[in-house]
């Protein structure tokens, strides 16, 4: 799958911005190195759940939007340049980061494990979407 390199990197970029973030507090992430096998703080619905849920969504939509704009994935191509002009002497050019695939992409990614009938799963990627 062309995608997993890129979602390794996004990994380690959520992993190294949560223990930088938490460096000198009581939770300090190092329950992330644990992973797959996840420790309570990460699984019961907690806030550092809650952040690292968010900190890997967001580097995966990075990741992915990076990797289109490079050409690294077939499946995907340079994002749209915004229509309003920049300020300055700055001129657009060359390819911007897809972000709206990158976000799509994350999105799915992310509330795969919850893509069953049950209603519970339903309100439950309900609100990881937020």
């Amino acid at each position: 799958m062309e995608v997993m390199p890129h979602l390794v990197i996004a990994a380690r970029d959520a992993t190294s911005v949560c223990l930088a973030a938490f460096i000198d507090r009581r939770w300090n992430c190092s329950s992330i190195n644990s992973a797959p096998h996840l420790t309570p703080d990460l699984v019961k619905g907690t806030r550092e759940q809650a952040f690292v849920y968010a900190l890997a969504s967001a580097a995966v939509a990075h990741n992915i939007a990076r990797a289109c704009s490079d050409g690294s994935l077939a499946s995907c191509g340079c994002g749209q340049i915004p229509h309003e002009p920049p300020h300055g002497d700055f001129k657009w050019g060359g390819c911007a980061h897809n972000v709206r695939h990158g976000l799509k992409f994350a999105r799915n990614f992310a509330d795969a494990p919850w893509r069953q009938k049950s209603v519970r799963k339903k309100v439950e990627a309900s609100v990881n979407r937020h």
